[in-house]
């Protein structure tokens, strides 16, 4: 997917066919100055109305506005008065009749008498100007209160929260001086921003820190050693790479070298995500860890050029290990459902969708004894709840499939002791006492039931037939709380409780349930795990039975949640022995202390000078926070917890989850069209013979053979999965997952964003694209592992590639030897087989499952990389947070790009990268073409304009150009490659745009919605009413439905914001 963040700039211009894009009036309209006579009081009472939002707030809410009726024969680019006044332009430029005009000129008039007053005032208009901006506006206390309530460890840290919420409160309020003001510019706006943060900033920053500031050298004072090692995962230890000496010492300076990055032209030194900053650490513990946790990318490490793999990650290990497992229930189950509706099915959602299809109409059609695909689902969770056991033999089938799928995870999980780890280190702790109280007594036995409850029944208490994972329904709940208490408290009473107390253990488990959040989470202060989560999240001694009403019981939902938390748990248990990775963690504070000391003793030695040592010690302590805050940020957003609310049913968060899905299913039409630059990476990477060959093998004619078997081969790689998951489409597009906690409408919203993938053709490209990248990696893999077994030769470039994506030499051997003897070759593509990597040994067939690991793992890892899929280590870690995520939407792909594209190649240097850049630069071209055709305009026939065009859509810049973007709305085109390139004269962009650009699509569409509320309100219909109304339409971008719209709004899509 290429340009997902890029702008249209300015504001969207009447389709006058005089109107050449430009605004004149982009230089500062000069003042007069004030000629007329003026008292003390006019001057104070101007001052205060100019400098207060609250008039504005007045005026745009609840004043009426003048009604115009439009005259389809007006232009007001012919107005007689632009001549000597270009900048009325900026004011009746959408003017659509002649009184309309007048009534905004003398607006605008009004407005600069206002200014020019102002500029000839006294000190009655400072004490105004001082009033409006404190006492008679609204910004000012909600920045008062802001300032107040931020709390930070250091000044800078309460400056910026500050700042930067003072900015948030102010922008709303500016937004209503903008609509009612014709006289606003950019620079009145980004001024009133500047100051209002400043002032937010300063005063909060001033205030004393609520936490005492630790001296410099206290971070270092921990009684911590480096460790041993996993005891789930004995590889892990000190320098696993070198070690100097017959007394096993490891040279961890050597380790922490190699474990660096080659040059990108200094772009591996920029730190703007944790994995860069990781690679770049000091540390040769935080080093080490980052690849263990998250794929880096792509990025070549110095240990690659001598041969030596990168480490796998749990995030690309937990693909090929559980998502494939999971899809194939998951297929399975589907073809149960269409076998139930009287279809035939065809083992995976790809080929299904046209049986589910039949069968969604025939329903429809009023064969009411077919029950829906998804009551069909609820059916299965039902079943699950009884044993397994169903009327329906459909169900019951589906029932058992679930059934093997969580007996699997589960078995794997208590081999990891997953379950009650946590809880035998407590128990531990409360037997060392030499003197217990009765209430460890207490706890100790409560412990000891509850680990042994855990190892009969599985991870949750229940007293169901077979285990289901319970997510509440809390919106339900909230709804019906009186119901849910009583229907406990009944059970209780059941029970043989009294029921004064059944009343109240049902109230508390109430509160309990509702604050219930369905993963394991971790206290970062101590490193140890909280109470609720995975292995106890089911605290409710109660059957489902009692509560299934108010409990979420899609079983497709449920499983999807439970193979990301318990599959990403289980195998951050064996890689590390813990979830929080607190040895680790330990580790890494070990190595500081070892620097610490070593700066002391230099110190003390005399060898380095006090001020030196002081900024030194500074500077180590200062990275220790940076090192453990972007592991723990790793970890927790590989497991999806990262930037997860504290409460997801707080209005905020709702509405942020909201607006997301809303900015996709309303901007993302044309998101398929816009990834036709994928293709230039493909030929970036492997070349254009290679890109065509397996395009052609694999689609061309008498293909099947090859498809189903890469389909198959990338399936047991957790690959190329899109019509399933819609994994890359939703990561593109930054909507995540919850964990299901979604009152109705968001659901329905978010379903609708599911959909709109397969709408808008995205999750159908993703597919294509991945399927022919992935033949391509699989070939090449197994190519090169021929030819290293027969010749024992490896270029340079193929070594270091094979290297980056995990596999070494030895490893490619072995493969070599599997892919001789198992695989097999069609029109020139070798076909792996790694099913029957291994060898039988009396009659019993034992795999190889490292070596499958491992081809595996690299074919995911570089089809990641060639058809760009944003990683957990991509991007900067406020991206992930709740505001972040919506100022930062749609920027993913740039980000990720720059990771696994951009500075890839930058390290690399070669023709290929040059033509690749080129043909993505080609490519968005084309793009551009295709999008201008479909919006009914011209074709570019400027090579400046065609090339920067290019550029744009094509994505070769990275989140480069979502910078410039920014710097070009904000700056009206006088800074950015526009101007450097001489594509653009300094042309005026709206505070919508600028809005836009800052803060991302949703603040857009927020400007749409106060435009078209605007227009009910007052009544005043026009042009800018019916734009913003079909920019708010879902679907309104699609390809597709753009004669629609036309139809219906009655204009071409001009002025569409983002460009998709």
């Amino acid at each position: 997917m290429a340009d997902t963040s890029g702008f249209i700039v300015g504001k969207p211009a009447p389709i006058f066919k005089d109107y050449d894009g430009q605004f004149p009036h982009s230089q500062p309209t000069s003042l007069e100055p004030y000629s007329k006579d003026f008292t003390a009081f006019d001057d104070f009472s101007n001052s205060l109305e100019v400098a207060s939002s609250l008039d504005n707030v007045y005026n745009v809410l609840f004043r009426d506005q003048p009604n115009f009726t439009d005259d389809p024969t007006y232009n007001p680019i012919k107005d007689s008065r632009l001549d000597e006044r270009p900048d009325y332009l900026k004011v009746i430029y959408d003017s659509m009749s002649k009184n309309e005009t007048e009534y905004k000129i003398g607006k605008y008039e009004e407005e600069l008498d206002k200014a020019r007053l102002i500029g000839a005032g006294n000190i009655a208009g400072g004490i105004g100007t001082l009033l409006g901006y404190t006492v008679f506006d609204p910004v000012f206390y909600a920045t008062g209160g802001i300032a107040t309530a931020v709390r930070g460890a250091n000044f800078m840290t309460r400056f910026g929260k500050a700042a930067s919420y003072g900015i948030a409160a102010t922008v709303p309020f500016e937004g209503a001086r903008a609509l009612d003001t014709e006289a606003f510019t950019s620079k009145h706006f980004l001024t009133t921003l500047a100051v209002i943060g400043s002032a937010s900033g300063v005063f909060s920053a001033l205030r004393k820190s609520a936490v005492p500031k630790q001296k410099a050298n206290m971070l270092g004072d921990e009684n911590v050693k480096p460790s041993a090692g996993s005891a789930f995962n004995p590889e892990y230890k000190h320098g696993n790479v070198f070690e100097n000496g017959k007394d096993g010492r490891h040279n961890f300076k050597k380790e922490l070298e190699e474990e660096g990055m080659i040059d990108s032209l200094g772009l591996n030194k920029l730190g703007w995500n944790p994995i860069i900053r990781i690679l770049n650490s000091s540390n040769v513990a935080t080093r080490r860890l980052g690849p263990l946790i998250s794929s880096i990318g792509g990025i070549i490490q110095k240990k690659n050029v001598r041969g030596a793999a990168t480490s796998h990650s749990v995030e690309v290990e937990f693909r090929t290990t559980y998502l494939s497992g999971m899809v194939d229930t998951l297929n399975n189950v589907h073809d149960l459902y269409i076998k139930y509706a009287g279809g035939v099915g065809r083992g995976n959602i790809t080929s299904n969708a046209i049986p589910l299809a039949q069968a969604w109409i025939k329903r429809h059609r009023g064969a009411k004894d077919i029950m829906s695909h998804s009551n069909f689902r609820q059916e299965i969770t039902k079943a699950l709840r009884n044993g397994g056991e169903h009327s329906n033999p459909h169900i019951k089938a589906a029932a058992k499939e679930y059934r093997k799928f969580y007996d699997k995870i589960g078995k794997e999980a208590q081999e990891v002791d997953l379950f009650t780890r946590n809880l035998r280190n407590k128990l531990a702790t409360l037997e060392k006492k030499k003197k217990p109280t009765n209430a460890d007594i207490i706890k100790i036995e409560a412990l000891k039931k509850e680990i042994e409850q855990i190892k009969t029944n599985g991870p949750f208490t229940n007293n169901g037939k077979f285990y289901v994972p319970r997510i509440h329904n809390q919106e339900m709940m909230m709804k019906e709380m009186d119901k849910w208490i009583d229907a406990v408290r009944a059970y209780y009473v059941g029970q043989g409780m009294t029921n004064a107390k059944a009343l109240k253990q049902a109230t508390d488990d109430f509160d309990s349930a509702l604050r219930s959040k369905p993963y394991q989470e971790i206290d970062d202060t101590l490193d140890v795990l909280k109470e609720a989560g995975s292995a106890r999240q089911r605290t409710l001694d109660i059957p489902d039975s009692v509560i299934s009403r108010w409990l979420e019981n899609d079983i497709e939902l449920l499983t999807r949640h439970y193979n990301k938390q318990m599959g990403m748990d289980i195998l951050f248990t064996k890689k590390f022995g813990d979830i929080t990775m607190k040895e680790q963690l330990n580790e890494i504070r070990a190595f500081h202390k070892e620097a610490l000391d070593k700066l002391n003793k230099n110190y003390k030695d005399k060898k380095i000078l006090y001020p030196k040592f002081n900024e030194d010690v500074k500077k180590l302590n200062k990275e220790l926070q940076n090192d453990l805050r972007d592991i723990r940020g790793l970890r927790d957003r590989v497991r999806g917890t990262y930037g997860a609310p504290k409460d997801p049913h707080r209005l905020t968060s709702r509405a942020v989850r909201g607006l997301k899905s809303f900015s996709v299913i309303t901007l993302m039409g044309g998101a398929a069209i816009s990834s036709i630059p994928d293709v230039g990476i493909m030929i970036m990477h492997y070349g254009l013979k290679d890109t065509f060959k397996s395009a052609k093998g694999l689609w061309g004619m008498n293909s099947q053979v090859i498809r189903t078997m890469n389909r198959g081969e990338l399936h047991s790689a957790g690959e190329a999965l899109e019509m399933s998951l819609n994994a890359r489409a939703l990561a593109l597009a930054d909507v995540g997952d919850i964990f299901g906690n979604r009152f109705a409408f968001e659901r329905s919203l978010h379903n609708s964003t599911n959909l709109f993938m397969f709408m808008n053709g995205l999750n159908m490209w993703n597919t294509i694209m991945k399927e022919t990248a992935g033949l391509m990696v699989s070939n090449n893999i197994s190519r090169l592992a021929k030819e290293y077994i027969k010749t024992g030769k490896l270029s340079q470039k193929n070594k270091q590639r094979l290297a980056s994506s995990g596999i070494d030499p030895d490893m490619l051997r072995r493969i070599g030897k599997h892919v001789e003897k198992h695989g097999d070759t069609q029109k020139g593509l070798i076909l792996p087989n790694t099913d029957s990597w291994g060898t039988t040994v009396n009659g019993t067939f034992i795999p190889d499952a490292q070596a499958v690991k491992h081809f595996r793992m690299s074919l995911t890892e570089d089809t990641s990389r060639t058809i760009v899929t944003p990683g957990a280590g991509d991007r900067a870690l406020w991206t992930s947070t709740e505001f972040g995520s919506l100022v930062a939407q749609y920027k993913s792909f740039s980000q990720s790009y720059t990771q696994r594209v951009l500075t890839r190649g930058l390290q690399e240097k070669d023709a290929a990268f040059a033509i690749g850049i080129t043909s993505m630069v080609t490519l968005g071209s084309l793009v551009e073409q295709i999008k201008r055709a479909q919006y009914g305009q011209s074709p570019i026939t400027d090579t400046n304009d065609l090339l920067y065009a290019g550029i744009e859509r094509s994505g070769v810049m990275g989140w480069f150009m979502d910078i410039n973007n920014v710097a070009e709305k904000v700056s009206d085109y006088r800074v950015g490659l526009k101007p450097a390139l001489g594509v653009t004269t300094p042309t005026h962009s709206t505070l919508q745009s600028k809005a836009g650009a800052v803060f991302g699509p949703s603040a857009v569409q927020i400007g749409n919605a106060l435009t078209l509320g605007k227009s009910v309100a007052t009544g005043n219909f026009n042009y800018n009413t019916r734009r913003a109304l079909r920019s708010l339409t879902p679907g309104n971008t699609l390809p597709w439905a753009d004669p629609l719209m036309d139809a219906l709004y009655n204009q071409p899509l001009v002025g569409n914001n983002y460009k998709f």
